[in-house]
């Protein structure tokens, strides 16, 4: 790989991904389903190079972030709704599934 062109890409995922964690905290559901691949990625790529370097012995600002935002989404708005519809409930249980991956990523 291009060490120039990885670094580029790294740069630009870092200015993203601020905007990206703030959508996972209170965005649209829609949305946030649609940037779980790139932060699954991202978390991945991340726990790599931590524990290739530092051997885990810590979790880095950014994952901290990602946990953050993920605790955030999954607490209930209190002026939710008790009884969404089938389609709403689905989509909410398939964004906790997402969810609770990137949680396990991180772990």
């Amino acid at each position: 790989v291009d060490t120039v062109l990885e670094g580029t890409a790294l740069m630009l995922l870092e200015q993203l991904i601020p905007s990206v964690l703030m959508q996972i905290g209170d965005g649209d559901t829609e949305l946030v389903m649609a940037v779980m691949p790139l932060v699954n990625g991202y978390v991945a790529r991340v726990r790599k190079r931590e524990l290739e370097a530092l051997a885990g012995t810590y979790v880095p600002a950014f994952l901290r972030q990602v946990l953050l935002a993920v605790a955030q989404r999954c607490q209930l708005p209190a002026d939710e709704d008790p009884s969404p519809d089938s389609e709403e409930e689905d989509a909410q249980g398939d964004l906790r599934h997402e969810l609770l991956i990137i949680y396990r990523n991180i772990g």
